[in-house]
């Protein structure tokens, strides 16, 4: 443990980070483990070097992960069928849409509920068997919403805080769902929940009740260093310059970057795109959409489906709009590492963060940061919580609406460069105040002071 003081967010306890992966995977086809990509880890891992913290997760590996300076492991294992149970079923079939208030695509198994107590039996379990006497124990996401009340029924000496990564839904939503009941028990067993914006905090006050678990606003943030570093390289620079040569072709270049998932919105902004160049508002000649779309959850139907439709419309589009410099659609489904993504956000010119609903939404944020001063512009969907802070940085569209998400963007390839820049400087501005050291920072320190639930 480092000294105490008010920048090291661990030193008044020891920190055990509860998630649902470890911050390392195992890479079938190398055989090498690498950093997990995501904001999660790319959040939570300054805050851990720190403090020699401890993380427990998931392991889905061959074998144990290598150690990793600094970090203290401790894996989970699972059962085949309880991880079909919960994470390909309850966790991400049931609560993921209906944390994101889509619930036209939740699905329920009388099978998953209980995989999903299983599971997070297990996690609580390594807790308890592992976490240092009144240790500050922060468990993350929708993956684990029992495990607070399954960690204090044993070690009550534990200082325990959840944070919810994901929106949070109407009341009626989760008490709708098969266990609803446990959700809001297992919740109650937090002495603090943290949430991505007001409105979140709102609702899962409505749902949770009477309750001394406390609920506060805390929204997430990036590690600015870490984008600065990267956009300093001067191969991420002659990477950014090779992106607008070979695949823009000199066009302006509109970029989106998001995990293959539904809730992001990406068929949706494609026919924005189809339209504009089908109204003569884009020319296919001058400008470029660069879709980077990473699979995720492969494994289940409705992801399945979403691939296929994103490339059908990419190919339907592209076959439509003909230009001279290339298709008018670059479609990349590879995992690209952090500094690619970044040589992507140099070689853009307009960013589209237009999930249709998103607790966050790091991209965002990454981008304004990236190209801070610069002639770039923002996209955002009111929908994500980055909206609650860039708003005044950006085009602000309702993802939802086919009409306002078409004449956001156009509007966003139109704006001029001065109002480009001061937007741009303006909220990368407000990102390097509100970092992810100052996140976690405030964080721990709401947990530490809030009254234990009982």
């Amino acid at each position: 443990m480092t000294g105490a003081g008010s920048s090291d967010p661990g030193s008044e306890c020891d920190l055990v980070v509860v998630a649902n992966r470890l911050p390392v995977r195992h890479d079938g086809a190398t055989g090498a483990w690498t950093t997990s990509p995501g904001g999660l880890v790319s959040a939570m891992r300054p805050v851990l070097d720190r403090t020699r913290g401890r993380w427990i997760g998931w392991n889905d590996g061959p074998t144990e992960p290598p150690p990793v300076p600094g970090l203290q492991l401790e894996s989970v294992t699972l059962r085949a069928s309880v991880v079909e149970g919960h994470y390909h079923g309850y966790a991400n079939r049931t609560l993921w849409p209906a944390m994101h208030g889509m619930v036209e695509r939740i699905e329920e198994h009388p099978g998953w509920w209980a995989a999903y107590q299983e599971a997070n039996d297990r996690f609580a379990r390594a807790v308890v068997a592992t976490a240092p006497r009144g240790a500050c124990v922060w468990v993350h996401d929708y993956h684990l919403l029992l495990t607070p009340a399954m960690i204090r029924a044993i070690r009550p000496d534990l200082t325990v805080g959840l944070f919810l990564h994901t929106p949070v839904p109407a009341p009626a939503v989760l008490r709708s769902l098969r266990g609803g009941n446990g959700l809001r028990l297992g919740l109650t067993g937090a002495t603090m929940i943290g949430t991505q914006r007001s409105v979140d905090a709102d609702n899962l006050r409505a749902f949770l009740g009477e309750t001394s678990t406390r609920v506060a606003v805390h929204p997430i943030s990036i590690d600015t260093d870490r984008v600065h570093d990267a956009v300093a390289d001067p191969l991420v620079t002659a990477l950014s310059e090779r992106i607008r040569a070979r695949l823009a072709g000199g066009r302006r270049i509109l970029l989106g970057v998001d995990r293959l998932d539904y809730t992001k919105g990406i068929p949706e902004r494609l026919r924005a795109f189809d339209q504009l160049m089908a109204l003569g508002l884009l020319d296919p000649d001058e400008v470029v959409l660069i879709q980077v779309a990473s699979p995720t959850r492969t494994a289940i139907p409705a992801y399945r489906a979403l691939t296929a439709e994103v490339r059908a419309l990419v190919a339907t589009i592209n076959g439509t709009h003909l230009g001279r410099r290339g298709p008018v659609v670059r479609l990349i489904t590879d995992t690209l590492s952090f500094r690619e993504v970044c040589a992507h956000y140099l070689a853009a010119d307009v960013a589209l963060v237009t999930p249709l609903r998103d607790g966050m939404n790091l991209v965002s944020k990454e981008f304004v940061t990236a190209r801070a001063g610069e002639p770039a512009a923002l996209v955002l969907s009111s929908g994500a919580g980055a909206a609650d802070e860039l708003r005044d940085g950006a085009v602000m569209v309702d993802a939802t609406s086919p009409l306002g998400l078409a004449a956001g963007i156009h509007q966003a390839v139109l704006l001029d460069g001065d109002i480009r820049r001061a937007r741009t400087a303006s909220a990368a501005e407000h990102v390097a105040r509100h970092d992810v050291h100052r996140w976690a920072a405030g964080f721990l320190a709401d947990l530490r002071s809030s009254t234990p639930a009982s």
